[in-house]
């Protein structure tokens, strides 16, 4: 409790002041009516136009913050606030504090509840946060892992990053795809993608879905011990039924030996969009030059039409089910390479087991 309070004290001590404001200027206005000999009845529908506002502002929110941005938003709406507080001082009438407190409970949804998904673009990079000192591929072999760590959550209920980076440790892979990483709020300073960077001396990429208080929220990652030449994070398709089926595909490049590897890293949703977003993945995948992997929570089972499809052109290799024929929506899929060795970490320091495969270039 202390390590959260430390990271998010300002956070937590601007909210108290604004709901401290927002409580007072409530009470002061049924207050002022009182004494300009507003009705009880009219005044019942004024303080109700706030909750209005708030319901438009919850609507309205995210399509203000995709189009202009978080800071922009902000400053907007803070003013308007302010402006609305004198407004009431100056229009002493009803449907001028109508307007008024509708207006000031729209601003103050966006200002409470100030999250939103990152827009839908795609974005690029040709290099990411280094090691110390990068490895060098001394063969025709390398060992890559994914893991859906849970904001490093176990089953313990407790919040240990560390535990979760001693797991990879101890597989020893040279690339991870990394689920549902954390971003700074609340869980540290740094995203979790990096703290597992710094905690193995790997170069680290994240790749977020959702923001929250102008912070990363919530993501994929890739750690890797190899060099990246460029990488791209591409977002999924969405549903306008489910707020948080908003998610992204990490793809890097990776030199490796003579060649070039791809690696595909993602987490679907587990709505009806996922059908959507699997075939999207699939797709992609299938368009990436060989050698390439994919990996990631896919919340897709072995026994899915969609996939028991697409595992059936043997370009493919179900490397997940080499290594356990039971396994449940993890996924590791090959092409343009052949399966030398793989291993499982069972679930506990997260509710996901962690698997690894050596793979060789064919």
């Amino acid at each position: 409790m202390l390590y959260l309070l430390r990271n998010a004290w300002a956070l937590l001590l601007g909210m108290l002041l604004l709901m401290i404001g927002n409580g007072v200027q409530g009470t002061l206005l049924g207050i002022r009516g009182s004494i300009e000999g507003f009705t009880p009845d009219v005044m019942s529908y004024l303080m109700s136009a706030y909750m209005i506002g708030m319901l438009i502002g919850s609507q309205v929110a995210p399509i203000l913050i995709i189009n202009v941005g978080h800071v922009r938003v902000f400053a907007a709406l803070a003013s308007l606030i302010s402006a609305s507080f004198l407004g009431f001082a100056l229009f002493v009438e009803p449907t001028a504090w109508f307007i008024l407190r509708l207006l000031v409970g729209f601003c103050f949804y966006l200002l409470v509840d100030f999250s939103s998904q990152i827009p839908g673009k795609s974005t690029y990079g040709q290099s990411i946060s280094p090691p110390s000192e990068w490895r060098v591929a001394d063969g025709s072999s390398f060992v890559i892992a994914t893991y859906n760590i849970r904001r490093g959550k176990g089953d313990d209920g407790k919040r240990d990053i560390k535990r979760a980076a001693s797991v990879l440790k101890h597989m020893d892979a040279d690339i991870i795809g990394l689920n549902e990483l954390s971003g700074t709020l609340f869980y540290g300073l740094n995203n979790q993608a990096e703290q597992i960077g710094q905690l193995l001396d790997a170069g680290w990429l994240f790749a977020p879905t959702y923001r929250q208080f102008f912070q990363n929220h919530f993501g994929n990652g890739i750690v890797t011990f190899f060099p990246i030449d460029e990488w791209k994070v591409q977002p999924l398709l969405t549903s306008d039924d489910h707020e948080a089926s908003f998610r992204n595909m990490v793809i890097v490049k990776i030199p490796f030996a003579s060649k070039v590897v791809y690696v595909l890293n993602t987490h679907l949703d587990r709505s009806e969009v996922r059908v959507k977003q699997l075939r999207q993945v699939l797709q992609h995948f299938t368009s990436l030059p060989s050698p390439a992997v994919l990996l990631g929570d896919l919340n897709t089972r072995p026994d899915d039409n969609i996939m028991t499809d697409f595992l059936s052109n043997s370009e493919y290799i179900d490397v997940t089910r080499m290594i356990n024929e039971n396994h449940d929506v993890e996924w590791i899929i090959g092409k343009g390479m052949t399966f030398i060795s793989g291993g499982m970490e069972p679930s506990g320091v997260s509710d996901h087991p962690a698997y690894w495969a050596e793979l060789a270039l064919e």
